[in-house]
């Protein structure tokens, strides 16, 4: 983890200050601004009775879809 900001700010200030858009993932930990590589996900929604429920899976995290079953596939595989 690398901090991102050395000063400590408040929730409010950090939603502020969030950018819309990065290739880092951030936290606020106790006060302080943590910059976190983003972790690739795949999410797969499947309707059930009128909504969509939402499955994310992680890197090594086979993808499991009721419309393929069969289907044996991660992100590390992608890559």
């Amino acid at each position: 983890m690398v901090l991102a900001e050395s000063k400590t700010i408040s929730f409010d200030d950090f939603i502020t200050w969030l950018p819309e858009r990065s290739e880092y993932r951030y936290e606020l930990r106790d006060g302080e601004i943590l910059e976190l590589p983003k972790q690739p996900t795949i999410s797969v929604y499947c309707l059930v009775d009128g909504e969509y429920d939402l499955h994310q899976f992680r890197s090594s995290e086979l993808i499991k879809s009721p419309t393929f079953p069969d289907l044996e596939l991660s992100i590390d595989r992608m890559g």
